[in-house]
């Protein structure tokens, strides 16, 4: 029992960083291109993280398996976080001022 307490304990952690990162790279491709949609992916994100990987820590503390029915809330609000942000950045390398060239072998 204290080894899946730890596990759950190690899994929020992961996903708390991974997703403490994305937030980083939310925020580097809002200050270039500005929109709702990549506010939107930060905010899904943010509640995505509470969600599931505080419930996961509530889980490894109490030991209580029903709070675990909330994380995969938490995980859908993440995956709807990364495809808004996936949706945001199309074209963002397409997106070069003009005279700039792309770097290519030829």
């Amino acid at each position: 029992m204290l080894a899946e307490r730890q596990q759950w304990w190690e899994t929020g952690v992961r996903y708390q960083m991974y997703h403490a990162l994305a937030l980083l790279t939310v925020a580097w491709v809002s200050d270039r291109k500005k929109g709702p949609l990549v506010n939107l992916a930060g905010l899904a994100m943010f509640a995505g993280t509470l969600v599931f990987s505080f419930c996961l820590y509530a889980m490894s503390l109490t030991g209580w398996r029903v709070v675990g029915t909330v994380v995969p809330i938490g995980g859908v609000l993440l995956i709807a976080g990364w495809v808004m942000l996936a949706l945001a950045a199309r074209g963002f390398l397409s997106d070069r001022p003009p005279g700039t060239r792309s770097s290519s072998l030829t």
